[in-house]
């Protein structure tokens, strides 16, 4: 399904050139970018690490997005 339905045509137009609207990119990429300051995260394993590797400060909202407790 293409991203880009869901968006109103005036969000699309406020960040032409501004930004970059994907369905799928490569994350260790995303946060290596000098434009990074900080990422939302889950909190998971990769994403941490990677984040941490990087030096990029991360804002963790863990268990109430998508990482539920596994039993």
């Amino acid at each position: 399904m293409d991203l880009f339905f869901f968006l109103p045509p005036e969000f699309l137009a406020a960040v032409e050139g501004r930004g970059l609207l994907t369905m799928w990119c490569l994350q260790e990429k995303v946060i290596e970018h000098s434009a990074v300051g900080v990422f939302l995260t889950h909190s998971g394993w990769n994403l941490t690490l990677e984040s941490l590797c990087a030096g990029v400060s991360m804002l963790s909202w863990p268990f109430f997005v998508e990482q539920q407790t596994n039993y």
